[in-house]
């Protein structure tokens, strides 16, 4: 199957190629993110690279993470799209700093 742009909303792609199927109620609802797992993907993503630039943060991760990342504004792809990089072992540096620091997120509120 050929990856592209275009191929909808139920799955995650990074740059060398991986699939990963997701639950699309879960990861394409940010405010029940927001509301159960106390996630703002926007907001860390601008904490991890160190600006207040939404511009800057797009630019970098369509360079670095994958173009479907900066799909929403409100930055609701950069999960989904940084876990399948984390769990597909492509080495991208964000995608562990993102995941890691989700991990903590979620373990400091339990």
């Amino acid at each position: 199957m050929k990856l592209d742009y275009n191929m909808g909303v139920d799955f995650a792609t990074t740059m060398v190629g991986y699939i990963i199927h997701l639950n699309a109620v879960s990861f394409s609802n940010l405010k029940m993110m927001e509301e159960e797992y106390h996630i703002d993907p926007l907001s860390l993503s601008l904490k991890l690279l160190n600006t207040k630039s939404r511009i800057s943060v797009q630019e970098y991760l369509t360079h670095n993470l994958s173009i479907y990342s900066i799909e929403y504004e409100d930055g609701r792809e950069i999960i989904s799209e940084s876990f399948s990089a984390y769990y597909s072992s492509t080495g991208n540096k964000f995608a562990t700093e993102f995941v890691q620091e989700c991990k903590l997120q979620v373990k400091e509120r339990r």
